[in-house]
């Protein structure tokens, strides 16, 4: 954990610096979102997020989320030499910060950006313990904010292609190394409400 304080450390900065206090003359028209991520409760995990839309940039949102997943069988083998090597990936903690956009004013089609630091574990089936890992991921993505009854409740279906390097740890377990992704696809739908 010693090694994602830095990068856990410029994210708060982030925070900080988009923050409603920062923009006191705006915060009270500001609007606020919370969303969730129902399939990662599907995989054993969780994902929630909040966002902020300044009055000053009403079709901008930045916002922050914590989420973590088992990753299915379809994920880990991507790559064929992770291929029937048994291996089980965990995203064990992923923190990122996000920005996005509305492409038409007051519209529902998004584009955004996604800076994360996550950590992995890792186990091998036959193997005995786990190793785990750090990684810095840069995520492009589009998507729609739909509102069913144009409330506050909104879903939102997005997919994006990122870019991942590992920061630290280790991908080696029993003699073998897990083969990790430069660029990752990814797609899922977020359910939110806004206030």
């Amino acid at each position: 954990m010693k090694s994602l304080m830095p990068a856990l450390g410029a994210i708060a900065s982030l925070l900080l610096w988009a923050s409603p206090a920062t923009h006191a003359e705006s915060a009270a028209h500001s609007a606020w979102s919370v969303e969730i991520d129902p399939s990662t409760f599907a995989f054993g995990g969780h994902a929630f997020h909040v966002r902020w839309s300044p009055a000053a940039l009403p079709d901008w949102r930045f916002g922050v989320g914590h989420y973590a997943m088992d990753f299915p069988d379809v994920f880990v083998e991507m790559l064929p030499s992770n291929r029937d090597e048994g291996w089980n990936q965990r995203l064990d903690q992923g923190i990122g910060v996000f920005a996005e956009r509305t492409i038409r004013p007051r519209g529902n089609a998004i584009l955004g950006l996604q800076l994360a630091v996550q950590r992995y574990e890792l186990e091998r089936d036959g193997t005995a313990g786990k190793v785990d890992y750090n990684t810095f991921l840069a995520m492009p993505y589009a998507g729609l904010r739909w509102r069913p009854r144009g409330g506050a409740f909104y879903v939102m279906p997005w997919a994006g292609l990122g870019w991942s390097t590992k920061l630290s740890g280790t991908t080696e377990l029993g003699g073998e190394d897990f083969t990790l992704a430069a660029i990752v696809p990814f797609a899922t739908m977020h359910l939110g409400y806004s206030f």
